[in-house]
């Protein structure tokens, strides 16, 4: 109970990058004001690799976004990418190393993905820059464009 955690210790806390950011910092901001003795481990990693040291029992506590871009709501859907091959990396650590990725000639991939299409879903696509294109489905690559000629439109004395 509480008096355990009052002696000391160390806690190895597994999160993915989003969870890490969304919900986990603060949490772990009011956990050192209650229990200041108590050393905690942030482990970084995707959600399959998080799981996997959790029941290992290389972790006391797993925090992931079940759902990327789950927890803003919209449709789930599964997408295709396509992205420079030095991308890949970024891909598997948003959706983890299960990630089916195909080589599309010498400096491109194909990633499937499957996520709850957002706002912030495109908020983080268009992040990514130039290089990378949804393929489909159709409707989803519609809906982004919409939603960054909509951004363009706020700024009409752009030359």
């Amino acid at each position: 109970g509480r008096q355990e955690l009052m002696k000391g210790g160390t806690v190895e806390i597994g999160a993915t990058e989003t969870a890490l950011h969304l919900f986990l910092l603060k949490a772990l901001y009011a956990f050192r004001t209650d229990y200041p003795t108590i050393r905690i481990r942030i482990h970084n990693a995707a959600t399959p690799e998080i799981i996997r040291r959790l029941l290992d029992g290389r972790l006391d506590l797993a925090v992931y976004a079940d759902k990327t871009f789950g927890m803003y709501g919209g449709r789930e859907e599964t997408l295709v990418l396509e992205l420079p091959r030095q991308m890949a990396g970024v891909v598997l650590d948003r959706f983890g190393k299960d990630t089916p990725l195909r080589r599309e000639g010498e400096d491109r991939l194909r990633a499937r993905i499957a996520v709850v299409v957002s706002d912030q879903f495109y908020g983080w696509l268009a992040g990514l820059g130039r290089g990378v294109r949804i393929l489909g489905p159709r409707w989803v690559r519609e809906e982004y464009c919409g939603r960054l000629q909509e951004i363009l439109e706020q700024y009409p004395d752009r030359t």
